[in-house]
């Protein structure tokens, strides 16, 4: 009987352990803090495919590009004109939810000034 019991107390503290995934908000907020320079949050969910077959990999993998590929468009709408951006933007964070669905960034794009002689 105290066996059942304490196998039962075992598996409700094991259930009640597993943390859930932290409800991120897909999408994609931005600050000008300057011209020419952005602070960008940007959050993508893991595909479809990725999550149906529970592949950490892929849902990693999706979930961070979807949320690169946010930022990267954003940068060039906001800097239609410069040609390298990518080398311009400077990852400031990078987190991903516990279960791989979600992937967050936070960016800083800043162009550098040119020293005048």
């Amino acid at each position: 009987m105290y066996r059942y019991l304490i196998i039962i107390l075992i598996l409700m503290k094991c259930s009640s352990s597993v943390e859930k995934s932290q409800e991120y908000k897909v999408g994609l907020t931005y600050t000008t803090l300057s011209p020419h320079h952005y602070k960008i949050i940007s959050t993508g969910k893991a595909s479809e495919e990725a999550i149906e077959n529970e592949d950490d990999f892929k849902k990693k993998f999706t979930s961070c590009q979807a949320a690169k590929d946010m930022y990267l468009n954003k940068i060039k709408q906001l800097e239609p004109e410069q040609k390298m951006r990518e080398y311009f933007a400077e990852v400031i964070s990078q987190k991903n939810s516990s279960d791989f669905i979600y992937c967050q960034y936070i960016i800083e794009y800043k162009i550098p000034e040119l020293e005048k002689k």
